[in-house]
């Protein structure tokens, strides 16, 4: 449920009620009967029962999308139904993929999420969700940290992490280990050193290799220390992809909610916090005035959660270490496309990025 436009389908007509159940049952593979209970409860709980719908597909919003997504919109009036009486279908398009469980934990426990009216698997082990609609406005370039809604989605992000669902769903939860995903680059500092003094990675990469304060023994080092640091942050609840692009709003109430659940995890409680305020400046155009009014939004939103930061300075110091261990996993990535810079275009800032990268966790205080 992601930021989609429908398919324009001028083929498809308005369909009275048993018309939408037979389009729903040969995409779904749902039985008929089972779509019909689901929709009669969404009409219920929605308050109408519309004599006509018109459903359309939706076009992924990228590439391998996990999805097939429609939208049901009613017609008894098209041009005066509001978008709170459409509905969102959602069939995942792997059974390895679980997402309803979530919203079933989390509702109660008082989660901006959108209602789930119901949902299935059919005969092929794929998951079928009947969700509320929302209005997809977001892209994550169209909420940039000036913008005045920015501090809505800061907000939203500590509403989500604030968050104390069953003690048993999070015993199910998996653990996101980026501190052993880190763990496992550090090898390939040693390749970076030997392509590096080569000057196999550029002069700048060299140059840096051979200061002492951002020798290959220092950056082994503040690499095995931001491991420790990542490991002894406190777990909590997290999203795992919260950007705008799974933000929606309720169209009655203008509330913002968060979709795409199916990587909702326990992690460092900060996890989905750092790339927006972890970021350093030559990645977001985040000034230092206006990061730390963020992080009081987010400390405000959170409230009295388990396991708080305690002040402003404490959360900065670690989103940014979290940030700093995010990006530091794709080391062995960076010098490979450092390594090519020259014969592929598409390369050709990446060992300015390992430069600036490598600098940062040279400079980084534990």
């Amino acid at each position: 449920m992601s930021a989609r436009t429908a398919v324009p389908n001028t083929a498809i007509p308005a369909l009275s009620r048993e018309g939408l159940l037979d389009w729903l049952h040969t995409r779904t593979r749902l039985q008929r009967r089972h779509v019909d209970r689901i929709l009669r409860r969404a009409e219920q709980m929605q308050g109408q029962t519309p004599d006509r719908y018109h459903p359309a597909s939706l076009n992924p919003d990228r590439a391998g999308d996990q999805s097939d997504c429609f939208e049901v919109a009613p017609l008894e009036s098209a041009a005066t139904i509001p978008p709170r009486y459409r509905l969102f279908v959602k069939q995942l398009n792997d059974p390895r993929y679980h997402e309803a469980w979530h919203y079933l934990a989390l509702t109660p426990a008082g989660a901006p999420v959108p209602v789930l009216y119901g949902w299935m698997s059919n005969a092929d082990g794929h998951e079928v969700l009947f969700l509320e609609h929302l209005h997809m406005g977001f892209t994550d370039e169209s909420l940039p940290p000036e913008d005045s809604r920015y501090e809505a989605f800061v907000r939203l992000i500590a509403r989500f992490n604030a968050l104390q669902p069953p003690t048993r769903y999070l015993a199910q939860l998996p653990l996101a280990d980026l501190p052993g995903i880190l763990e496992d680059a550090v090898p390939a500092l040693r390749t970076l050193v030997a392509h590096g003094r080569r000057g196999g990675l550029g002069t700048d990469v060299r140059r840096l290799l051979t200061r002492g304060p951002h020798s290959a023994a220092h950056l082994a080092a503040q690499l095995r220390a931001l491991v420790r640091r990542l490991r002894a942050m406190p777990v909590g609840l997290i999203h795992g992809d919260l950007f705008p692009r799974h933000v929606g709003v309720r169209a009655d109430t203008g509330e913002w909610l968060v979709i795409d659940m199916l990587y909702t995890q326990r992690g460092p409680r900060l996890f989905d916090l750092a790339p927006f305020l972890g970021a350093p400046e030559d990645a977001t155009p985040l000034l230092a005035d206006r990061r730390r009014e963020l992080a009081r939004a987010y400390l405000d939103s959170l409230g009295p959660a388990p396991n708080a930061p305690r002040d402003v300075g404490e959360l900065l110091a670690e989103a940014k270490a979290l940030w700093l261990g995010w990006e530091m996993r794709c080391l062995r990535r960076w010098i490979l496309s450092a390594l090519e810079e020259g014969s592929n275009g598409v390369y050709r800032d990446s060992r300015r990025w390992l430069l600036q990268r490598l600098v940062q966790l040279a400079e980084w205080r534990p």
